[in-house]
């Protein structure tokens, strides 16, 4: 015979509940960096890693809709991956089509989760990002038409790296990139 104590959800009225040992959120353009123009789509794929869940407890992500553009997801995919430790992936495909030149901003996905290993809530992020949309037809953008200089200038053209995102406690400032919990595998 075994006694365990099964305690009860923190803030059940939060929503989403995800226990789990890390939680990473990732996402990938293609093509990558995103060179967007109107009426042409491109791909973002949308990841949710989670070490200590299965993927029937991974949430489906709302990656919000960007003014001047329309966002056509698939399906999302789970899948357990095979190991000691129970880990899920979930994927979620959108094509984005920008409906109007100039700045797209694209909104900050946020997952809050259950860090297992430190008892503490956390959220797991994938920043805000700001793009720029060249117009419909063959009208070149200033960053494809004319070489990028070196220095200061270039880096400010380049386009910032995605990938698994880190994690941060749940009252963590904002504007960081949250994923895996400290400790963590």
């Amino acid at each position: 015979d075994r006694t365990i104590e099964v305690r009860p959800q923190p803030n059940p009225g939060d929503g989403t509940w995800l226990p789990a040992e890390s939680v990473q959120l990732s996402d990938e353009w293609t093509p990558s960096p995103p060179r967007l123009r109107v009426g042409e789509p491109v791909t973002r794929t949308l990841v949710i890693t989670a070490r200590g869940a299965t993927a029937a407890q991974l949430p489906t992500l709302d990656p919000g809709t960007p003014e001047r553009a329309r966002v056509y997801p698939e399906p999302p995919k789970a899948e357990d991956l095979p190991g000691s430790t129970p880990t899920a992936l979930k994927t979620l495909k959108l094509a984005l089509v920008p409906t109007a030149s100039g700045t797209l901003t694209v909104p900050e996905i946020r997952l809050p989760w259950w860090d297992t290993t430190t008892d503490q809530p956390r959220v797991a992020v994938i920043p805000q990002r700001t793009l720029e949309v060249a117009p419909a037809g063959g009208a070149a953008s200033l960053a494809e038409s004319a070489p990028a200089p070196m220095g200061a200038a270039s880096e400010a053209l380049s386009w910032p790296a995605t990938g698994p995102a880190e994690s941060a406690p749940a009252s963590a400032p904002r504007g960081g990139v949250d994923g895996e919990a400290p400790g963590g595998g």
